[in-house]
């Protein structure tokens, strides 16, 4: 289900579409009637959660290729 492009693309430009993806979903959340439908404020908080995770290990892998860089 991953995209193609995403998984050739460098590291740092991975971590920035994982962000601009967050902040997409967090404005659904943000602005979309959910009161009626609770299934799909259900599945909409665990895509934010999951999305933001990956952005968290994508910045942590970063900050570790980073360190490693500098390093050597």
């Amino acid at each position: 289900m991953g995209s193609p492009q995403l998984s050739r693309a460098p590291q740092h430009e991975q971590t920035a579409r994982l962000a601009a993806a967050c902040d997409e979903l967090e404005a659904v959340l943000e602005s979309a009637d959910l009161s009626e439908n609770g299934g799909f404020a259900d599945q909409l908080v665990e895509a934010v959660t999951a999305t933001h995770r990956a952005y968290e290990l994508a910045t942590e892998a970063e900050g570790a290729s980073d360190r490693r860089a500098d390093e050597g």
